[in-house]
């Protein structure tokens, strides 16, 4: 499985993510019953997947050089 282009799809998800909680923070409304916070939090779970990715992806470059 390649993780790079995944890798790249989630990064444009997370983005999504974070502009509609600057958006909905700065124009103090919610979406579809989510507050600012929650679509930050959102944002924040993707960018853990991201981090976890990235340290799978080095592992497995690791494991590829022994």
């Amino acid at each position: 499985m390649d993780l790079r282009k995944w890798h790249d799809v989630i990064e444009w998800i997370m983005l999504a993510f974070f502009l509609i909680a600057v958006v909905t923070a700065a124009l103090n409304f919610t979406i579809a019953g989510f507050t600012p916070l929650i679509w930050f939090l959102i944002s924040i779970w993707w960018l853990l997947i991201i981090i976890c990715m990235e340290t799978t992806t080095i592992r497995m470059d690791l494991d590829k050089k022994q």
